[in-house]
Formats: C-alpha cells, structure tokens, sequence
C-alpha cells in the first residue's frame, strides 16, 4: 500500500480486530514487541481505555520512533493484506442480539443470546412480555441491521407496533433525510408520536 493512514485511524482499526491481530504475533516476530503493545489494552472497544501515541508506543516497545511510526504501518498492511500467507480469517464465536419494542405507550430494549430464525424486515412479530408497559403485543419489524465485532456478531432488531405500512416507511425515511425527524426519535417514539410531530393525519398525508 502506497497511502500513508493517520496513525489515530490504524490504532484504532488494529483494536478492533485484536484477537485477529495478536495471530501476526508468532508469523510477524520483527514487530512482535510493537504488536503486543498495541494489542494489550482494548483501545476501541473500552471507553476507558486512552489512545496511545507513536511515540507513548515506541517507549514501550523499546524501539525509535521512527521504527514505530513504520512498524505499525507494517502492522496494519498485513492486516489488510491478500497474500494467503497473512490470510488470517475473522472468527465470530459469539451472537448478541439486541432488540428494541415500541408501542403505543412505551419503549423497551432487552437483549437476546439467539434466535432460531431471524425475522426480516416488514415481517410481523408477536412479543407479549412487555404488553402493560408498551400497550400491545403485536409487532412489525421495522429496522434490521448487523455489526461486527472482535469475536463478536451483534444483531439489532427494531420493532414498532402494528402492521408494516410502505407508504408511512417512505414517509417517515424522507422526514429523517431532510431533518425533520433525529435518528432518536425514529427509533425509540411510537409511529403516532412521530405523525404528531410531522403533524400527518389520517386521510391527510398517513
């Protein structure tokens, strides 16, 4: 790779695949010592943890600075490198999902260690668990969407109350472009909510 990365954005991209990076430590033992000062806290994933320099690194690796600012580019070229040598698959061994049910009266997220199958959008879901709270049971799947982790694959399930309506979610994706609506309020309030807020009644607009 010709391109020179901003030494924040290759520690970080490192972090966030440490499990996989620390397998370059017994292929890669001319930068082991720098790697595993990289890979020793979770710079991505912990909030706490702070976001070393090259030259915080390069002290703690016992090496130049200049060798550091090189060997972490080296680091993270092999990461993204194609030679089937440094071919080093992703391993997801652990599925979190988090699901989050909007009602008429109420909003709440719980999270799930599997599902047998999972729903697709539009598709209709009955959760009774939470009925007193959110005012129903009945439930369409409005949003679906994946991330992966380090060792981890997270599934986000937004369900709102009621039948999938196409004409509403066209609707309601125009006013969140154009700013009528934030992100938050797409989410976590109810589809009547939102329609007060686009000030939308039936026979008028929705």
């Amino acid at each position: 790779m010709d391109k020179k990365f901003s030494t924040k954005g290759m520690i970080l991209d490192i972090s966030s695949m440490r499990s996989r990076a620390r397998k370059l430590l017994d292929l890669k033992p001319e930068y082991s010592s720098m790697l595993e000062c990289l890979t020793k806290k979770d710079y991505y994933y912990d909030d706490d943890a702070k976001l070393p320099t090259v030259k915080e690194l390069a002290a703690e690796a016992g090496v130049t600075y200049a060798k550091a600012r090189t060997q972490l580019q080296m680091i993270y070229e092999d990461l993204c490198s194609y030679e089937p040598t440094l071919d080093i698959p992703f391993e997801f061994k652990e599925v979190e999902i988090q699901i989050s049910i909007t009602g008429y009266n109420g909003f709440r997220t719980f999270t799930a260690k599997s599902l047998p199958i999972i729903p697709r959008k539009g598709e209709m879901i009955q959760v009774a668990y939470f009925k007193e709270l959110t005012g129903t049971d009945h439930y369409h799947v409005d949003e679906i969407y994946h991330s992966l982790m380090d060792g981890k694959q997270q599934l986000f399930i937004s369900l709102k109350q009621g039948s999938y309506d196409a004409f509403w979610k066209l609707r309601r994706d125009q006013a969140k472009a154009m700013g009528e609506i934030s992100w938050q309020d797409a989410i976590h309030k109810s589809d009547s909510q939102l329609a007060d807020i686009l000030e939308l009644r039936p026979g008028k607009a929705w």
